[in-house]
């Protein structure tokens, strides 16, 4: 390739004059240029080399520059001078200078200077002097100057570049020259410079190739390139290999970035036949200094090719251009290097979205390919990029070994088969699901969703044979890996006899409430006159509060199982979903009070009781049920009437109260009646029971009595409270109505108490007790509390008691302090 003119461009780096050696003990003297003086470049005495100006020859260096040659490099005598190469320079408009080299044992090392006379003053140009090649620095990241003398032009005038190299940015190995300057002629200065990196020789004998441009629907090709560094950049080189066509990579540099290039690792065990640029994203904005490429290189260790773009793909959003190999090609580094562009301007950057290589794949490769997923290492790796290109085939063959890989392989083959479609994938996702890899068990679960149609065959012959929190745990993988296909699915294991899978099923289904899939199989199975009573009945129950938003279906099943006829076991069971529906049907309303009241099982009765949400809609049919014979009936009345009695129903519970056998009806009665509207027959009423002979109907009156601010009763509370013979648990709970009173006579026998917890021996109730009588403090909240909890306060009080009474300080209520 013939250079171009013009001083600044570059041509033909690598190619280097024919370099005479300095004979030994001679100092060699470059002629006098346009506008220069002689100049003479030698070793002193001291074997030091020096550059020095003269006048006329013989010239010496003697008090001459020193070019700092480094000692181990230096000769050890006259006739080691002869390594010592020294080459004049004839460069544009006249101008002189000399190029000088040192080699070292190392090829990599080497000591080399660009000299010069200077056009005015009287001291020589040293514009390069230092270590070349990959001459310092460790494996890897070795660095060192760089200096390249061009072939001589038609006038004998040769070009001049100096730079740096890094080893770890390089051509795929080749010397490349970063931060390049060029010796300036006109005033023998160094200039940045721009240009081609590959060397002229190279590029002339690299084939040249024309790109093609794909198909919009083209697959994409797996990602096989990882790009590494670029020798420039606006935005991130790795967005040229990340899969996504909406980041870019541009060179930043002005033009058309020539010679800039970004390096990329590949496989070194896959053989490559082409390459693959996205231009331009398709969605994203092109920047407006966004240009395309014309004329690219693409470099490996061994192989250069010369690739031309057919148009300029930044005029269609997604171009995407593809090129083939004349040889296929096996190397861990890939370069692509830029070379021209299609619009020229100034401020313009060759922008890229996408590079990826083709592999060169054959079917013949698949069991070796497949059996190097074992172990799950970078070969495995490997292996996964082409498999997840071969489609079909490959997924198969993956899929059907599956069964016999180790945990890593499985691991590199779940991600293979997830690219493939639902019938080669499902039946090993289903595999893993089963198998002893917690992380493969959630790979499944997070990927079978999309192929439940399928999946659900296959789950339901694993659930049938699963056990125990096998079975529990498959069912509830089912329902959300197929939320249409589950019902069909637990269905048919839904019997009598398996109550525990009963369970289990009913937790999953309760999940399908939830989901928009699964309603239609819902709706189906509960409006289905074939579905038996006993899954009907598990459905109703599993969807609890949801089953009002299947209605009519959900009603419609609740009247095949809600009748006076029925089993016990569907008239108790089907208590739960009848009250979830009683607000949203009258049939359901009338169904559950049928069975509060006069459904001849008492458990039923019970049950029925014990499932009202809201009392208000059944409140005479409670009141009814606290006159029920049993005893059971009675207590779960009384327990949903407690949020909030009204007229007959209060009347009822202080009858409760009054003569109930039980004293668990009695003690539920008064803590009922803590929520009836203020009345001070209730408050007479429960101060009478605190005369029950039943300590806990004492307990709870008293709460009551606190509950409701009843303070024309404190003094009886606080009697029982003092009552050293009273049950601990009644006292506790007058300590706490005591504070809930604002009793403030009660304020020396609660402090009196409360300073119990300064003993260490006290025991359990005594200790209990201090701690209710310090909440009982804490709420009435006196002026004096502080002086009160002095004792408490004490540092030879125990630690747990200095802390309680500090949080009662801090935290005092203001319940008592009077209403202004």
């Amino acid at each position: 390739m013939k250079p171009s003119s013009g001083w600044l461009l570059l041509a033909g780096l690598a190619g280097a004059p024919r370099v005479m050696a300095a004979p030994p003990g001679v100092v060699t003297v470059v002629p006098a240029g346009s506008g220069q003086a002689m100049l003479a470049v030698g070793y002193d005495e001291k074997d030091e080399l020096r550059v020095a100006l003269c006048s006329q020859t013989p010239c010496s260096v003697a008090g001459g520059v020193a070019l700092g040659l480094p000692r181990d490099l230096a000769p050890k005598s006259v006739a080691d001078r002869s390594r010592t190469q020294l080459a004049p320079l004839l460069l544009r408009a006249g101008r002189r200078a000399l190029h000088v080299r040192v080699p070292s044992a190392n090829p990599e090392r080497s000591f080399e200077a660009i000299v010069a006379a200077p056009l005015a003053g009287n001291a020589p140009l040293v514009l390069f002097a230092g270590l070349t090649g990959l001459a310092e620095g460790e494996d890897g990241v070795r660095h060192g100057g760089y200096v390249s003398v061009g072939e001589p032009d038609d006038d004998g005038a040769r070009r001049v570049v100096i730079g740096k190299r890094l080893e770890e940015v390089a051509i795929c190995g080749r010397p490349t020259p970063l931060e390049i300057r060029l010796v300036a002629p006109a005033d023998l200065t160094l200039k940045p410079g721009i240009g081609q990196r590959l060397s002229g020789e190279e590029i002339a004998a690299a084939p040249k190739l024309t790109a093609v441009r794909l198909p919009p629907d083209a697959a994409p090709t797996a990602p096989l390139l990882r790009a590494v560094r670029a020798t420039s950049a606006i935005g991130d080189p790795a967005a040229l290999t990340d899969g996504n066509p909406e980041t870019t990579w541009a060179e930043n540099k002005s033009g058309a970035g020539r010679g800039e290039f970004v390096l990329f690792n590949a496989r070194a065990d896959m053989p490559l036949d082409g390459i693959e640029f996205t231009v331009r994203p398709p969605k994203a904005s092109p920047p407006p200094s966004a240009i395309a490429p014309r004329e690219l290189f693409v470099a490996t260790t061994k192989a250069l090719f010369s690739v031309t773009l057919p148009d300029d793909g930044w005029m269609t959003p997604g171009s995407r251009y593809a090129v083939r190999f004349p040889t296929r090609v096996q190397d861990d580094c890939v370069a692509v290097v830029l070379e021209s562009a299609f619009v020229g301007k100034a401020d313009g950057q060759v922008t890229l979205a996408e590079v990826n290589v083709r592999a060169a794949i054959e079917d013949s490769n698949l069991p070796a390919l497949v059996a190097a997923l074992r172990g799950g290492g970078q070969k495995a790796e490997s292996a996964k990029a082409v498999l997840s290109m071969m489609g079909p085939p490959a997924f198969e063959a993956v899929a059907a070994a599956f069964v016999g890989l180790d945990e890593g392989g499985r691991r590199v083959a779940l991600q293979v088969l997830d690219g493939a479609p639902c019938e080669i994938s499902t039946p090993p996702y289903v595999e893993a699901l089963g198998g002893p890899y917690p992380a493969h068990r959630t790979h499944a679960v997070d990927h079978l969703p999309k192929c439940g149609a399928v999946a659900a065959p296959l789950l339901a012959a694993r659930l049938r044979a699963a056990k125990g929190a096998a079975f529990a745990e498959l069912a509830s993988q089912i329902a959300v890996i197929a939320p249409a296909q589950a019902l069909s699915v637990f269905m048919p294991l839904m019997t009598e006899r398996a109550a525990d899978r009963r369970t289990a099923m009913r937790t999953a289904i309760g999940r399908l409430g939830t989901s928009r899939e699964a309603e239609p199989s819902l709706r189906r199975a509960l409006a289905d006159p074939a579905t038996p009573d006993v899954a009907l009945l598990d459905i109703l129950r599993a969807l609890g509060s949801r089953a009002p938003a299947l209605a009519p279906e959900s009603l419609r099943a609740l009247d095949r199982i809600a009748t006076p006829g029925s089993s016990f076991r569907l008239r108790y069971l089907g208590v739960g979903p009848l009250a979830e529906l009683s607000a949203a049907s009258p049939r359901a309303h009338s169904a559950l009070e049928r069975a509060l009241i006069a459904d001849p099982d008492p458990r039923v009765r019970a049950a029925a009781a014990h499932a009202i949400r809201d009392a208000a809609p059944f409140q005479l049919s409670l009141v009814r049920a606290l006159t029920d014979d049993s005893m059971r009936v009675r207590l779960e009345a009384t327990q949903a009437l407690a949020t909030a009695p009204t007229g007959h129903a209060t009347t009822a519970l202080l009858a409760r109260l009054d003569t109930d056998p039980w004293p668990s009806v009695r003690a539920l009665a008064a803590t009922a009646l803590a929520g009836a509207q203020r009345s001070t027959t209730v408050d007479a009423r429960l101060a009478l029971a605190l005369g029950d002979d039943a300590w806990l109907v004492r307990r709870d009156a008293i709460g009551a009595l606190g509950a409701r601010g009843a303070r024309a009763h404190g003094e009886l509370v606080l009697e029982r409270f003092d009552d050293e013979e009273e049950w601990p648990a009644v006292r506790r709970s007058a300590a706490a109505a005591l504070g809930e009173l604002c009793h403030a006579p009660a304020l020396e026998s609660l402090t009196k108490h409360a300073h119990r917890l300064a003993d260490p021996y006290a025991s359990a109730d005594q200790r209990s007790m201090a701690f209710a009588a310090l909440g009982a403090l804490r709420t009435i909240a006196p002026r004096d509390l502080a002086t009160r909890l002095g004792p408490l306060l004490k540092n030879k009080a125990p630690a747990g008691a200095r802390t309680a009474a500090r949080a009662a300080l801090n935290e005092q209520s203001t319940h008592c302090r009077p209403r202004r």
